[in-house]
């Protein structure tokens, strides 16, 4: 997911929490989904190639973010499936015949993230920089993962960046 969506997009990830709130997650729907997703596209260009990505921003216009109807929390209650979004989410990557889902989480861990970071089979990659506030919260998240994930597989990688010492934050 990205932040904020500049194009015409069609559907948001606060959408989809919507519709996963009033619909049947089953093959139609996904469909319906997917086709909606199928137009928001990023194009990335190198020297050697295009390729297309499909992109769920979080919101489709500013006014979405002050009039939230919906969160994981939510859709997990009327769905009675803790694991619902993940599903849903690998589902659409399924029919839309992506190689990957990747979804950034980078304000840490609020119930918007904490379906993805408490689900033993998401594939995490936590990327921090070296200064102590990014370490102290990246340890936090975690040490919080390590305590409400049974089994002790975590599924996680973790990539620290450094930040030169005569760069201006």
């Amino acid at each position: 997911m990205l932040g904020q969506g500049q194009n015409a997009e069609k559907i948001s990830y606060l959408d989809l929490l919507e519709l996963l709130h009033f619909n049947t997650v089953d093959d139609n729907f996904t469909q319906s989904v997917a086709k909606l997703v199928e137009t928001n596209v990023i194009k990335i260009e190198t020297e050697k190639l295009e390729v297309e990505h499909y992109f769920l921003p979080v919101y489709r216009q500013k006014d979405q973010m002050m009039n939230i109807y919906s969160s994981p929390e939510k859709v997990i209650a009327v769905q009675k499936d803790k694991y619902i979004i993940m599903e849903f989410l690998s589902r659409l990557g399924a029919v839309l015949k992506t190689d990957m889902v990747l979804v950034d989480l980078r304000a840490g861990i609020t119930e918007f993230s904490a379906p993805f970071l408490f689900d033993p089979r998401v594939q995490k990659y936590f990327i921090s920089s070296t200064s102590m506030q990014s370490i102290k919260g990246t340890n936090l998240i975690l040490e919080e993962i390590w305590r409400k994930v049974a089994g002790g597989h975590h599924n996680s990688k973790l990539l620290l960046t450094m930040i030169p010492r005569d760069m201006e934050i």
